[in-house]
């Protein structure tokens, strides 16, 4: 068995593996898809199979009733759920998505490890981070560390930056958002302050957007409350789909155009960037809210305290909306691995690769 250790990003809507290579450089496993993250969903088939991943992702669409998503909302909690006829917690949940990435990322490499450090949210108490722990082990892993993922994308930004800087990280993820002030210095890092909203993520963007969606559908196609497509669970699969591509595209492009249909209505929907910022102008403000929130609360502690750098850590950051807010606030962000820096720290801090 090998002595090299995992970094395991186990987010609420994806998870990231990483490890550092054998040039002292980390880097992301892929999964068996040749993918970078692999979604954080588990989806229970009436044979008794259990599928995780982007396939679970699909079905659950179609099934939600036997599929689990967003499960680390509740870590540490008592929250039992039922899956055909069978009692599952978060923790046992959140074992099957760990032990289906390790042995993933084990087949990609032709190894066979068992040490890993998971990730978990900075405002995790000791309930929530005993529970990861606990996940971990019901998948047959021996979890040598549980940090926090500010921590970690630290780690992987600046682990080899010799000047101290006073970072800010900002932590949009699909389920979850978390800001902490931290100080680093050559892999050392020491947490001065966090906030954040463990029910706000990028799931509430495609919430939005998916609204924007449906009602001009609706308006374009002539429909009203008597014949209202939301009830329809076959339209409503597809525009799920077509909306979280939608919203891919509108972080690359001004516009985004669907086809939807509807019994004999069919109709090219398109939303525009800026409708879809002004839609969720709330969510952002939100976000805005709680990072001025964090730095008052660091300063208080640390009276004249600066931040250096404003990092932006999760995959819904890439949104350009999310930039360009925090630059009107006065935060000019830089962009990093997104959703892959937190799992790349993991894995330096796992394997004491730090300067």
């Amino acid at each position: 068995m090998s002595d090299k250790v995992y970094g395991i990003d186990l987010g609420t809507t994806y998870s990231a593996v990483a490890l550092v290579n054998d040039d002292g450089m980390p880097e992301i496993v892929k999964n068996f898809v040749g993918e970078d993250t692999t979604p954080s969903v588990v989806f229970f088939d009436e044979d008794g199979t259990v599928v995780i991943g982007s396939q679970a992702k699909q079905t659950q669409v179609s099934d939600p009733e036997n599929a689990c998503s967003l499960i680390k909302r509740h870590m540490g909690e008592e929250f039992p759920l039922e899956f055909r006829g069978r009692e599952y917690t978060p923790e046992s949940i959140s074992a099957l998505i760990l032990k289906e990435l390790v042995s993933d990322a084990n087949s990609q490499n032709n190894l066979d490890i068992s040490k890993v450090v998971i990730t978990v949210p900075a405002y995790f108490g000791t309930q929530e981070r005993q529970a990861t722990k606990q996940a971990g082990e019901i998948a047959g892993l021996e979890v040598v560390g549980i940090i926090p993922e500010p921590v970690a994308a630290a780690i992987s930004l600046c682990a080899r930056q010799e000047q101290e800087q006073t970072l800010l990280i900002f932590d949009l993820g699909g389920g979850t958002f978390d800001t902490t002030i931290l100080k680093s210095c050559a892999g050392q890092v020491e947490v001065v302050a966090i906030d954040g909203n463990r029910l706000l993520g990028g799931a509430d963007w495609d919430q939005c957007l998916e609204d924007i969606f449906l009602d001009r559908f609706k308006e374009q196609a002539g429909l009203d409350d008597d014949n209202d497509p939301s009830f329809d669970e076959d339209f409503m699969t597809e525009l799920r789909v077509e909306v979280e591509d939608a919203k891919k595209t509108l972080t690359q492009r001004a516009s985004a155009n669907i086809l939807l249909r509807y019994q004999d209505k069919k109709e090219h929907v398109k939303v525009t960037r800026e409708e879809f910022e002004e839609a969720t102008s709330h969510l952002v403000a939100q976000t805005i809210e709680i990072t001025r929130r964090v730095i008052e609360t660091a300063q208080n502690k640390f009276p004249g305290l600066t931040v250096d750098r404003y990092l932006l850590v999760g995959g819904s950051s890439r949104m350009p909306m999310i930039r360009t807010t925090l630059a009107e606030a006065g935060f000019n962000a830089e962009n990093t691995d997104f959703d892959l820096s937190v799992a790349k720290g993991a894995a330096i801090f796992g394997q004491g690769e730090l300067p």
